[in-house]
């Protein structure tokens, strides 16, 4: 798993103005109080197209919740920063606009970057007190406000398409997490859409120390305000419970590799040690019991994400190609639960 670390890189590029690059990708600031991990500007990305229809993708980029997984000067499991090498022009699959097989190529799009180690959810500054090697007092503060940062990139996608036919909201590991969330969001801004979420390589993160970790990001008291959170505790298989309560309209999915490597490390660091797919069989099962509309793709593998990457397209499980699939989704076609042959628990 890489970490980007270049902050002296990023803060010369993000002092430049917006910028429409390759592909009619267009750099978008919004200021105000969004901002990333270690206070440095948050931008994200925007490309624009002709049709009523919405694509929403959420970056991932790892989490963090303690001196030891936060401080940079350490062992950082996140993101910090939007640096070029996040430019969605860079992206490849479901991002690669370019592609005449791609189902969302006419679709506008709101790239979303992530460095605020929250799943795109927290809203507070958290202060981690910790130990250097050389036994001193050290502290981590971080900007935990990956929600204000999410809800700048909607209110911009809400503004520039104030009506669209169908919206697919969709993210990467800790971004698959945050779709559940915010497909909710967009669900009631469009009421009269049809809106379709799916979550890459995050249905693993299953572990008694969720709640605990969206206290600590500041996530916890504004999603009590929301219906649908009563009485529920906060993991993130209640993001969807929640969500589809408000909006039951709204169809929703996930995509993952059987033994994701990275799934299965930080739910280690938080304390447990299945195997990913133990795990992933264990938050399904949850979401079947609540989500009627829910489908899954499970593929072989240990790899980590898939959506961004030309697996998108070659990825075929049962004679079923992920592409084709997620086409589905998109349009409210059927589409079945896929799952290796070799992947049973």
């Amino acid at each position: 798993m890489t970490i980007r670390l270049a902050a002296l890189l990023l803060l010369a590029w993000a002092a430049t103005p917006p910028t429409a690059g390759a592909g009619g990708w267009e750099r978008v600031s919004p200021g105000g109080d969004t901002v990333c991990g270690t206070g440095a500007p948050f931008s994200f990305f925007v490309r624009k197209a002709g049709r009523s229809d919405l694509l929403v993708f959420f970056q991932g980029g790892g989490a963090c919740w303690s001196s030891q997984t936060c401080d940079l000067a350490g062992s950082p499991t996140w993101d910090p920063t939007v640096d070029p090498s996040d430019l969605a022009e860079n992206q490849q699959g479901i991002l690669d606009l370019a592609n005449p097989a791609n189902p969302f190529r006419d679709y506008s799009v709101v790239f979303v970057p992530y460095c605020t180690g929250d799943v795109h959810l927290g809203a507070r500054r958290e202060r981690y007190v910790g130990i250097d090697e050389a036994d001193a007092v050290r502290i981590t503060e971080i900007e935990h406000r990956g929600r204000a940062n999410a809800m700048a990139a909607l209110r911009w996608a809400f503004e520039a398409r104030p009506k669209v036919r169908r919206a697919f909201v969709t993210g990467e590991s800790a971004g698959g997490v945050a779709s559940a969330h915010y497909a909710g969001v967009v669900a009631e801004h469009y009421p009269g859409a049809r809106v379709a979420q799916l979550a890459d390589s995050s249905g693993a993160f299953r572990a008694r120390a969720v709640p605990d970790l969206m206290d600590t990001w500041g996530a916890s008291a504004g999603l009590r305000e929301l219906p649908g959170f009563d009485g529920r505790d906060l993991d993130f298989e209640a993001l969807y419970l929640a969500s589809a309560s408000r909006s039951p309209q709204v169809s929703w999915a996930q995509v993952n590799r059987a033994d994701d490597g990275v799934q299965a490390f930080f739910v280690s660091l938080v304390g447990r040690s299945d195997p990913t797919r133990a795990l992933l069989a264990e938050a399904q099962a949850v979401l079947r019991g609540g989500l009627a509309s829910f489908r899954t793709y499970l593929a072989p593998g240990t790899a980590h994400t898939i959506l961004s990457t030309p697996a998108f397209y070659s990825e075929v499980v049962e004679g079923v190609r992920l592409r084709d699939w997620v086409a589905a989704l998109a349009s409210g076609s059927p589409a079945d639960d896929v799952r290796c042959p070799e992947c049973a628990r």
